[in-house]
């Protein structure tokens, strides 16, 4: 009887072992699904949104400071058709860095290193542009009959150089690393907006006189918090922590170990086979570059055609068309749907990491309603002064929604279609393709609304 009760014993409290072990197991199983949906190292993806921080910061950061530059320097009101242009002219530097890289091809080694040393220059030349803008950017030379903004408009062609380039550099450069670290470079560049704007709002508003002076009479007169010089010194700052960065991701072996491919300089002197391997195909790769281009369209066309309309309407027709569309309802409803689009961007980017698209068909979706939200904001546009529900709440109120609907969906619908490319068979050239696919709908956009708006009367003045 004694070993049969103790027996009994045993079963009871294996049972209710058994009974307390089923919720710390489910709370296990939980951790364990979160934990896989994390990057692979948490300071890498931090590193990796300082760096896509530098993509877009400085033009950002000039467009946040545009509202007191027209009130300070002698191309008033012009100024900003002025660096719309300025702007678009500078992306010959992603066309420079394409024909360097195709010289530069034959070699997997020799393209990684292009890749890191095009990034270092971009970095120098985007601090030091912003260091010359912080001291000069009030200065102005007597040209073509009149005074004008030459430090600001030559700084900006360069920043705009550095930024249009970036596009095509920091997203090939992306292959080296683990797919998961793609939404933190769009979380990142979409800090680039996010930043400036706040630097920018901390600084308040000009108080608007009659007329434009041309002259900078100094913060204090204007009724601002701090000086424009101040701003761009903190801009500057902001690039010299996606330069940090960046040293950090190529340096620190917590990421250097997620590296996919060609992990050290020296890798030239001893390749191992698989990487000797890699190497063949990357140089067979270049020699049929046309085959595979033609492979590439043929095979992704949805999504690159997704890509180029979406940044078509991003960076081209809503930022023309905004003020056409906001305004009227009032200036509350263009400062908040403007300033929560931003926003939303890094947040809807940091999305596609928890859920991220499995198939084209979610990202097709998602174009095709931001399209069809972004012609709901042309057409208010073109009702300019009178859109619909002028003079009441709700109008305000859905064209900020509509704002912040596309911002989210563009937003999401790039980090889909940037993933997808990665995992192509021909990463570095599906990557490449994306960037230049990335430029070309935004060129196309802003010249084309450029052209619009001040050379047609579609929108009202």
């Amino acid at each position: 009887m004694e070993p049969n009760y103790e027996e009994s014993i045993r079963k009871k409290d294996s049972t209710k072992a058994e009974k307390t072990l089923v919720p710390r197991g489910a709370l296990g199983t939980a951790l364990t699904r979160l934990r896989s949906k994390l990057p692979p190292s948490l300071l890498g993806y931090a590193l990796f949104c300082a760096f896509g921080m530098g993509s877009w910061v400085a033009i950002n950061g000039i467009w946040g400071e545009i509202s007191i530059l027209v009130q300070t320097l002698p191309e008033c009101d012009r100024l900003p058709s002025i660096l719309v242009v300025i702007i678009q002219l500078a992306n010959v530097g992603p066309l420079l860095y394409t024909a360097t890289k195709a010289v530069f091809a034959h070699r997997r080694w020799n393209q990684y290193h292009l890749e890191v040393v095009t990034v270092a220059i971009l970095v120098l030349i985007g601090t030091s542009a912003c260091i010359l803008l912080s001291l000069f950017w009030s200065r102005t030379a007597h040209i073509f009959g009149g005074p004008h903004a030459v430090s600001l408009i030559t700084l900006t062609f360069l920043l705009a150089t550095v930024d249009c380039t970036s596009s095509v550099v920091f997203f090939p450069f992306m292959r080296h690393f683990h797919k998961d670290y793609i939404s933190a470079l769009y979380i990142g560049a979409g800090l680039s907006g996010v930043l400036p704007s706040a630097v920018a709002l901390a600084q308040g508003f000009v108080k608007y006189g009659e007329g434009c002076p041309g002259t900078y009479p100094g913060y204090a007169a204007l009724g601002i918090n701090f000086s424009p010089a101040v701003y761009f010194v903190l801009l500057t700052l902001l690039t010299l922590v996606c330069g940090a960065a960046f040293v950090l991701i190529n340096v620190l072996p917590v990421v250097r170990k997620q590296m996919q491919t060609i992990p050290a300089w020296s890798c030239h002197m001893q390749q191992p086979e698989r990487e000797r391997k890699e190497g063949e195909e990357t140089t067979a790769t270049v020699t049929n570059t046309v085959p595979l281009l033609a492979k590439l369209v043929k095979s992704k066309f949805t999504l690159l055609l997704c890509l180029a309309v979406i940044n078509f309407v991003s960076n081209g027709a809503l930022p023309a068309i905004s003020s056409y569309a906001f305004l009227p309802y009032g200036n509350m409803y263009y400062h908040t749907g403007v300033n929560l689009a931003i926003i939303m961007s890094p947040i809807a980017s940091l999305l596609h990491l928890f859920l991220p698209s499995k198939s084209e068909f979610p990202l097709v979706v998602l174009s095709h309603l931001s399209a069809f939200l972004a012609s709901y904001v042309l057409m208010i546009a073109m009702m300019y002064p009178q859109p619909l529900l002028v003079g009441h709440t709700a109008g305000g109120v859905i064209i900020v929604l509509v704002n912040v609907a596309i911002s989210a969906m563009i937003a999401y619908t790039k980090v889909g279609v940037t993933v997808q490319l990665h995992s192509y068979s021909e990463k570095n050239l599906a990557l490449t393709v994306g960037g230049v696919v990335n430029q070309l709908g935004s060129l196309i956009g802003a010249m084309l609304f450029f052209g619009l708006v001040y050379y047609t009367d579609i929108f009202q003045h």
